[in-house]
């Protein structure tokens, strides 16, 4: 039977966690993690990990987004959005500035939805009891590196926010992607009563997705039948 939960919060690898939650019907509200992706440091790690996004949460997203760490990466025709990459926080920006619009103007409109997002999520954890926390790993193709989350990274994770809202319980479901593993073979690991790690192949092989889309009614069809809000 579904587990239920007060609060139920992506935490990356990037936008396919909050999909898999909204798709499930487990999030109705955005919150800062939502549409932000990791940006790589070397073959072996990224910047703003799981565990980084776990810690930054418990300590109440300290020096948030600063103008001065953010820079071009690219224009994205598809969806009329620039790219912007913040170094310090090593984070992709895909979906929130605006092609041709001015830096200055858009800056403080992504500063101020990100605020808003923060005071939201931080509002809900205050109160909640039962926290799901939702990991989806980006499916690695030829273009990209493989970061797989360990288990160590998500008992941490889920130590610190412990210790930051002690009462609260935080649970951890980690979507590991496992190439060529069908669905109906996937593994479900029970790492302790808390975390369960699901592994199978959940790419998103059409035509004309992207190399890390992921089959977001796989992973919330799978989601669903564990967690509930």
């Amino acid at each position: 039977m579904a587990e239920l939960y007060d609060l139920a919060i992506p935490l990356g690898e990037a936008c396919s966690a909050t999909e898999t939650l909204r798709e499930a019907g487990l999030q109705h509200l955005s919150f800062p993690y939502d549409w932000l992706a990791t940006a790589e440091i070397d073959t072996e790690r990224a910047m703003h990990d799981f565990v980084t996004r776990a810690a930054t949460v418990a300590n109440r997203f300290p020096d948030w987004i600063g103008k001065e760490n953010l820079s071009f990466v690219a224009s994205t025709p598809q969806n009329g959005k620039d790219v912007y990459l913040d170094k310090r926080l090593g984070l992709i920006f895909n979906h929130d500035f605006l092609s041709g619009a001015p830096f200055d103007e858009m800056f403080e409109k992504v500063n101020s939805r990100y605020q808003k997002r923060i005071a939201r999520l931080l509002e809900l954890l205050a109160d909640a009891k039962r926290v799901l926390l939702v990991r989806v790993e980006r499916p690695a193709d030829k273009l990209l590196t493989p970061m797989p989350v360990s288990i160590e990274d998500c008992c941490e994770a889920r130590r610190v926010l412990c210790e930051a809202y002690p009462n609260a319980t935080f649970d951890v479901i980690l979507f590991a992607f496992d190439r060529g593993r069908d669905e109906k073979d996937m593994i479900v690991e029970e790492i302790e009563p808390n975390i369960r790690r699901i592994a199978f192949d959940y790419h998103n092989y059409a035509p004309g997705f992207m190399e890390y889309a992921v089959r977001i009614d796989r992973t919330a069809k799978i989601l669903r039948s564990y967690a509930r809000v």
